[in-house]
């Protein structure tokens, strides 16, 4: 095998080396962040549906602690599920 040879064939190994030592690294990072959602408080994270006050619109809310990432439903979804759930007329 050339001395070209040779060399190139080390670069190839540094670089595996390197893009396996990252990749370990990310695995255990991610492993610790995942591990840490255990000790969360129960109901860090939670999902909810809600309808607006006229009962036309709804969403979907995720939260994450005090953050909600929310999703509008459709509208078909929205007004068999608000309606289901309105308040009764007044007499």
């Amino acid at each position: 095998m050339t001395e070209t040879h040779q060399a190139l064939l080390r670069q190839v190994s540094s670089r595996g080396l390197q893009l396996i030592r990252t990749f370990k690294t990310v695995i255990i990072l991610a492993a610790a962040l995942l591990a840490g959602c255990g000790m969360l408080p129960k109901g860090t994270f939670t999902n909810r549906a809600a309808c607006t006050p006229d009962r036309q619109e709804a969403i979907f809310c995720s939260f994450y602690g005090p953050l909600c990432v929310g999703a509008k439903i459709d509208e078909r979804d929205a007004g068999a599920m608000c309606n289901q759930f309105a308040a009764p007329a007044a007499k």
